[in-house]
């Protein structure tokens, strides 16, 4: 992904390239491919923790594909993503759906698996209502589930601050 936010280009003709600052959080960014970094000077990988604030600027863009559901505490994690984003940005998040309702003549049952590492299994309500809590506009965000795809989209803007004395 963050490869194709770097070289993304316009539609125009010739296409021109957007020059996107692209920020690569990862705990190891060793693990990130050094062809691909040789190659784009507006990538700068971090290393540590998306969970607290590491990247230096406000940002227009989170993309959390595949790794929302490693936060340790997804309210918090949210809630100091709001706090690093512009008025307006966009949050992009895609997790893994692991439940299954297995309907047998003899049998119904929930069937709910458990990643490697994942604390936390997401459906589309109980992600609505995180994103709503921390200050996302779910009204006017952009969803996408089909349990046969098992991964739930969720595209949505930056409204207010979240509210971080919630005592729940």
């Amino acid at each position: 992904d963050v490869e194709r936010w770097a070289t993304l280009t316009t539609r125009d003709d010739p296409p021109v390239p957007h020059d996107y600052l692209v920020y690569a959080v990862d705990k190891d960014v060793s693990l990130l491919n050094p062809d691909i970094l040789a190659n784009n000077s507006n990538i700068k990988p971090i290393e540590g923790d998306f969970e607290t604030r590491i990247i230096p600027r406000f940002v227009d863009l989170i993309w959390a594909h595949d790794s929302f559901q490693y936060a340790r505490s997804p309210l918090e994690t949210l809630a100091h993503w709001n706090l690093i984003m512009r008025e307006d940005a966009m949050l992009c998040l895609e997790v893994p759906y692991d439940h299954d309702i297995i309907n047998f003549a003899y049998e119904s049952r929930i069937d709910t698996t458990s990643r490697s590492g994942c604390y936390f299994n997401y459906s589309p309500a109980n992600l609505i209502l995180l994103l709503a809590s921390s200050g996302f506009d779910c009204r006017g965000g952009h969803f996408r589930f089909h349990p046969t795809i098992k991964w739930i989209q969720a595209a949505v803007y930056k409204v207010c601050e979240p509210q971080t004395n919630m005592d729940w």
